[in-house]
């Protein structure tokens, strides 16, 4: 069964995020990411070595952006 929104979680709780990211009854997650969470290049291409990007990746229990909450509820 789909139904509407049922609830919202602040971006400043990240532990929050990832816990209900990692339930197993959760199947489907909707975000809203602005342009600057992207961590695109110039040309356009998702750029790894955005030092944001990075310190998720040396500091994953501790992300700080959209791709390392994500990475750290399906861990």
């Amino acid at each position: 069964m789909t139904g509407a929104m049922i609830d919202i979680l602040p971006i400043a709780d990240a532990k929050a995020i990832i816990d209900k990211l990692a339930d197993p009854a959760i199947r489907i997650v909707s975000l809203t990411v602005t342009e600057g969470g992207y961590f695109v290049d110039a040309a356009g291409h998702f750029n790894p070595s955005h030092p944001a990007i990075v310190a998720d990746g040396g500091t994953p229990e501790a992300p700080s952006t959209v791709f390392g909450l994500i990475a750290a509820g399906l861990r």
